[in-house]
């Protein structure tokens, strides 16, 4: 970063913020003053014992004291019993990172117990006041230093910008950035994540120990700003757009600013969540934990129109007028149309949670109506958090019985648990959206194509259950059973209950005014524009496909079997290709259905399955989609056996002959490296059976086996083969599957139902999916006039703005190649007449990680929209700058031993081209770069031209040994880091004499790893490493004999306990062999009593670390 840079990331981004926070009651502290002769920053322990620490100590002791008082306002904490409170947020019980946030997120929310005075039994300490009128203390630090394990001196140590603390606890870290850098958001993003760890976890390059705690991460360069959470990825990290509930005249007065004038993104983001309350509001009501689709567990913050809507609608239910008030109808509800994506069930979540905290909101009774069950489990652990009970309808009768209890509980009913049987018999009323099939069996096939309701018999009146006010219903999808029968029985039931909507798609024209009759005007609306803008969906693209009659390219075959096989005669060749043109014929087929099949799995093939994405196929009939079942399988056995048939052929053919011929080659050669992947995969029907249909169809019926397919569909493909789903009209609306990224339409489908069924796809999930696919074998494109005809002018350019062609991206990679160029013709490195004095001018500058960090960040994007595109031809201009690049991107990831240099998470489908041009370029990018105990690691640097390269590759190699061994032996490896800065520090540009030097500290670190003693008779891997610890802490060697046997007892100690089986995966047996170490360290009287709990800690991570050396 240069000079200028920086002064622009401070006086027009960090300064601004530090300011802003400070006229919301913030106070501030300058984490660093700089020397005005040398321009050395001093780093303020700011009360801290060292700059490993991370909570502030003192400050967290007066605030506990201060919130925990008795009732009369005198104390009860003594200093052991705050140092008691404070140790459960040092001292985790989790091993996982993300379990360890959650386990400390609900101390922080909850608080923990401590044994209470005089014998009482224990009593709840709280960390923060969450009531109106507690003294919270909210205090922001520039340029805050935190020292991961392993840095050294002046050297490793992490240095975010902003951090916010409350009353001592670190809960928002925020890197700012220069607007005038390129990419600095993703480039602050990845810092963030580099700081926490969350790059490449085994490399150890962050400070997991200032994220513990946190809470949010904030990324901005003023003009742009976004949060996530410790788990997000670099595309969860979204904008905060709205300062709600605040006022915007709020907002500009605090600012200084004129009435009317513009906020920026940063502005917004810092006084719609950093403020005070809206922070601990945050905290408190808006975050959950939860597992995804394949297993991974997250934390999950809010987005700005959750927390919007949300006290909107608490604000028209404690403002409005009851019905009985009214003389008419409800107004404390209304409709909350959030776009599909945007985390509407979580919304209904929060709004749970936060109405839970209201004093006089708690006394409501909440009713959940749904047609969906994966909101039961987050409902449940609020309700638990809330201290509330939650019950769930399994039956009509059940739903009847909840409903009626006046009581402030939870209630959980399934839309289909309301309907009412008419004298006991089989006549009733059937209401559904008419894109559900999740219908009773004697529907018919007629009647789940047709409209809203199938009437059989009369409704008979539901009777009344429960007349209290005091009573909200939560309705989700409300535009889809907003005008049912059952709904009016609910209606029936809860006459006086407010009523909030939610709903993914707009309200067609022509039902809005029912609509609003039952819910009220609308509360809140996110649009897919804005989600779109936002990130928090993907934009689809839209393919229209048509099988035509005896298409060939049999010239295109021609030439490049010419091309590729020129050395063979003419006899030779005309035999491979008509054994080629025997083997293929199978990729082609007669029968329409059987051809479409071949169509669709090529193109996921292709398309798809190298992202490790999954795909739906929507079939005309239940009985079209068990035949499509059936061809899917032959198609995938067909196309194995035409690829292995043809391996003798394709072969010898590279991957970018293949694409630039197109065709059946370029298929076949793109599918060899997929080829075992597309052996295992399985398709399967999701579709509604009843007792009077054909066995084939009552296959694929029953609920528990459709759950479980569908349970299998969500996880990612490398985890479960099942690949793509065939429906008729299941799963269209209401179903979320991130790793679903294609729909392959073969029935017609219009209106609502096609604008939900193709938003299935838009879902974000990493970043190698950009966008969702809907290929369409029908024609059903024409439908999507008709199908936004029936929604409102605003409505319809909406949903026109979420899907667009391929074609349209090319502007995009033009944009990406360009930047990427640029990344280092401002640094001065441009491309002369030959290759090899760029490459090495750029890979010399990715030495700096933050340049690293933007190189990275830039080619992500134009090797994305790369893969997107090929293989059209369209794409191919952009082929030989993507190769340089992504090459550029290896040869420094080798150099600098950085595993998260790496493009591969977003270059599926053209992967196999680019590493056959680095593998032609003389690196194989399936080997990692040689580690110095490597006995070929002399060989390997002896190969490097220069003693520049040479240097550089030792340098490195030795960096990346430091890193990954420090762990085991804190002492030895910051001597031997130290050292090397000494080297490098005295022989500067001096390669000769610094490559001998690296040599001789090279050696000494491989002798050093198969040490077999040590000095004082220690044992190197277990003694020496907490001998090493000690004398760091000790700070002299005077003591050392005192120290060696002191080193020699922990060990014995910690010998005894790892001889019992899952002793390191024990947390509670770690914990008291931790205690016992600290009494150990007290009874020497060598250290400062402060000082006793981290130099324990330090002592049980290197045994850890060297777990192998101390037993099982």
């Amino acid at each position: 970063m240069s000079i200028q840079d920086r002064l622009d990331e401070l006086n027009v981004v960090e300064l601004p913020l530090i300011a802003q926070l400070g006229a919301m009651s913030w106070t501030h502290i300058d984490g660093a003053d700089e020397d005005a002769s040398t321009g050395r920053k001093d780093y303020h322990l700011l009360g801290r014992a060292d700059f490993q620490q991370t909570l502030m100590r003192d400050r967290m002791a007066e605030a506990i004291q201060r919130l925990n008082r008795n009732d009369d306002g005198t104390d009860w904490l003594d200093v052991r019993r705050v140092n008691q409170a404070i140790s459960q947020l040092e001292r985790p019980t989790a091993k996982d990172f993300i379990a360890i946030n959650e386990e400390l997120h609900e101390k922080i929310v909850g608080g923990v117990y401590v044994s209470g005075p005089d014998g009482e039994r224990e009593r709840l300490v709280r960390f923060i006041g969450f009531e109106p009128g507690d003294a919270n203390d909210f205090l922001s630090v520039n340029q805050f230093r935190v020292d991961p394990p392993g840095a050294v001196g002046d050297r490793g140590f992490i240095v975010p910008d902003i951090v916010l603390f409350v009353n001592g606890i670190p809960l928002v870290v925020i890197e700012a950035k220069s607007p005038a850098v390129t990419d600095p958001l993703a480039t602050a993003i990845d810092q963030l994540r580099r700081y926490a760890n969350r790059r490449v976890p085994e490399q150890n390059e962050g400070a997991e120990r200032l994220f513990w705690t946190n809470h949010l991460l904030v990324p901005t360069c003023r003009h742009e700003a976004r949060v996530g959470s410790v788990s997000a990825r670099p595309d969860d990290y979204l904008p905060w757009r709205d300062v709600k509930p605040a006022t915007i005249e709020t907002v500009r007065r605090e600012l200084g600013k004129a009435p009317g004038s513009e906020l920026v993104q940063q502005e917004i983001l810092v006084a719609g969540l950093l403020r005070p309350d809206h922070l601990l509001d945050a905290l408190r009501s808006f975050t959950v934990f939860m597992d995804t689709d394949d297993g991974i567990r997250i934390k999950v913050v809010p987005r700005y129109q959750q927390f919007r809507s949300v006290h909107l609608a608490l604000e028209r239910l404690r403002e409005g007028k009851s019905k009985r008030q009214d003389g008419m109808t409800d107004r404390r509800g209304g409709i909350i149309w959030h776009t599909q994506g945007s985390g509407k069930s979580l919304t209904m979540v929060f709004l749970v949670k936060k109405l839970r905290t209201i004093p006089d909101l708690r006394r409501f009774k909440v009713v959940v109506v749904t047609d969906r069950t994966d909101l039961e489990d987050q409902l449940s652990k609020t309700a638990k958090l809330a201290g509330q009970v939650m019950r769930v309808a399994g039956s009509a009768d059940a739903a009847k019985t909840h409903l009626a209890r006046q009581e402030p509980d939870l209630v959980f009913v399934m839309i289909q648990k309301l309907q009412e049987r008419n004298g006991g018999g089989d006549e009733q009323e059937i209401v559904f959206a008419a894109e559900s099939e999740n219908l009773p069996p004697i529907i018919s096939d007629e009647v789940r194509s047709g409209k809203m309701v199938a009437k059989i018999g009369e409704r008979p009146a539901f009777p009344v259950l429960n007349e209290s006010e005091n009573v909200l219903v939560l309705v989700d999808e409300a535009h889809r059973s907003h005008s049912s029968g059952l709904h009016q029985n609910l209606l029936d039931a809860l006459p006086n209950a407010a009523r909030i909507g939610f709903t993914g798609t707009p309200i067609e024209e022509m039902s809005k005014k029912k609509t609003r009759e039952i819910f009220g005007a609308y509360i809140d609306r996110y649009l897919l524009r804005d989600a779109e803008a936002d990130g928090a969906i993907v934009k689809i693209l839209y393919e229209g496909r048509e099988l035509k009659a005896d298409v060939t390219n049999k010239g295109t075959l021609d030439s490049l079997f010419d091309a590729t096989f020129a050395g063979k005669s003419h006899d030779e060749r005309e035999v491979i290709k008509h054994r080629y043109a025997t083997r293929s014929r199978v990729l082609n087929a007669a029968d329409p259905l059987k051809a479409k099949a071949i169509d669709i799995l090529r193109h996921y093939i292709t398309n798809i399955l190298p992202n490790d994405f999954k795909a739906q196929l929507v079939a005309t009939s239940r009985e079209l989609a068990v035949q499509y079942v059936e061809a899917l399988n032959d198609a995938r056995d067909e196309i194995v056996a035409a690829v292995d048939g043809a391996a003798d052929i394709i072969k010898d053919i590279e991957p970018e002959t293949a694409q630039e011929a197109g065709g059946d080659v370029a298929f076949m050669v793109t599918a060899v490296p997929y080829l075992d992947a597309v052996r295992r995969l399985e398709f399967a029907a999701v579709i509604s059976v009843d007792h009077n249909d054909l066995p084939q169809l009552k296959a694929w019926g029953g609920a528990t086996e459709t759950k479980e397919r569908i349970g299998r569909f969500k996880k990612p493909l490398s985890q479960d083969p099942l690949a793509i789903l065939v429906v008729k009209s299941k799963l269209l609306t209401g179903f979320d599957a991130k790793v679903e990224q294609a729909m392959y339409l073969d029935r017609a489908i219009s209106g609502a139902e096609l604008l939900q069924a193709i938003a299935r796809t838009n879902r974000t999930a990493g970043e190698a999916k950009r966008f969702g696919v809907v290929v369409d074998y029908y024609g059903v494109g024409r439908n999507l006039a008709d199908a936004l005809a029936l929604y409102d002018d605003e409505d319809k350019e909406d949903l026109t703005g979420g899907i667009g062609k391929p074609e349209e991206l090319l502007p995009e990679l033009r944009q990406a190649r360009d930047a990427v160029v640029k990344h280092f013709s401002d640094a001065g490195i441009t491309r002369g007449a030959t290759l090899q004095p760029y490459v090495d001018d750029c890979v010399a500058k990715l030495k700096n990680q933050k340049l690293r960090a933007q190189f990275l960040v830039l080619l992500k994007k134009l090797v994305s929209l790369f893969d997107t595109l090929m293989p059209r031809p369209e794409a191919r201009p952009f082929k030989n700058d993507v190769k340089l690049y992504v090459f550029i991107t290896k040869a420094a990831a080798n150099l600098y031993r950085d595993k998260s240099l790496d493009v591969r998470g977003v270059a599926h489908k053209v992967q196999a081209m680019l590493d056959a041009y680095i593998q032609a370029q003389g690196i194989d990018p399936k080997i990692p770069p040689i580690e110095i105990l490597d006995p070929n690691f002399a060989a390997e640097v002896s190969r490097k031209k220069g003693d520049r390269a040479k240097a550089a590759d030792m340098e490195n190699a030795l960096r990346h040994h430091i890193t990954i061994s420090f762990g085991k032996d804190p002492a030895k490896y910051k001597s031997l880091s130290e050292r090397l800065e000494g080297i490098l520090a005295s022989h500067r540009d001096d390669w000769k004499e610094i490559t001998k030097q690296l040599q001789k500290l090279i050696d000494e670190a491989i002798a050093a790893s198969s040490q077999a003693s040590f000095h004082h008779g220690l044992d190197p891997h277990t003694e020496g490493p907490v001998f090493g610890v000690l004398r760091i802490r000790h700070g002299s060697d005077d003591r050392d004999t005192e120290l060696a046997e002191l080193a020699s007892e922990i060990v014995r100690r910690l010998r005894q306990d790892a001889a019992v089986q899952g002793f390191w995966d024990n947390n509670v047996g770690q914990e008291e062999a931790r205690r016992w170490i600290v009494q150990q360290l007290d009874g020497v009287h060598l250290f400062q009593f402060s000082e006793l709990d981290s130099i324990a800690a330090d002592c049980m991570g290197v045994a850890r670390a060297n777990r192998a050396a101390f037993g099982p």
